[in-house]
């Protein structure tokens, strides 16, 4: 790619996604007057602290990085109550995703259980959040067969 088509690829993304473009100058601006930004969950990244001060991708990579943290941590505090009673057990998270080991016949019903966990971990955060297509729920044998 071309850095002329680059960047009209960029201009097509940002008219696609106003909004998201609204958010990104809007938080980088407050941001670099505050001199902090905070996540969805109320954390705060104090850039007068940081070694190289305000940074732009930092500002606006704080709030979405923390708060699809805050919705996993979220998700796992809830999922051993939804977990309780069948033979299921968490046995690794990779970014936003959860593995589980379940027992065949608990299957259905662990499905459910991570499923709903994982959207009111969303709706914790994000409480304007839609469920609708959320959450990806998928089994196999191993998280290669699963994906």
């Amino acid at each position: 790619m071309t850095p002329f088509e680059a960047k009209s690829a960029k201009k097509s993304f940002f008219r696609t996604y106003s909004g998201l473009a609204r958010w990104q100058r809007k938080t980088g601006k407050l941001t670099k007057i505050e001199m902090q930004v905070s996540t969805p969950g109320g954390r705060v990244r104090d850039f007068t602290q940081a070694k190289n001060g305000y940074r732009y991708t930092e500002a606006l990579n704080t709030p979405i990085q923390g708060g699809a943290a805050e919705v996993l941590l979220t998700a796992l505090s809830k999922l051993e109550d939804y977990l309780t009673g069948m033979d299921a057990k968490l046995v690794n998270t990779i970014h936003d995703e959860l593995v589980i080991e379940a027992a065949e016949e608990d299957l259905a019903n662990v499905m459910i259980a991570v499923k709903n966990a994982m959207e009111e971990g969303m709706l914790a955060i994000f409480p304007e959040a839609s469920t609708k297509n959320l959450v990806e729920i998928n089994a196999g044998a191993n998280w290669a067969k699963a994906k």
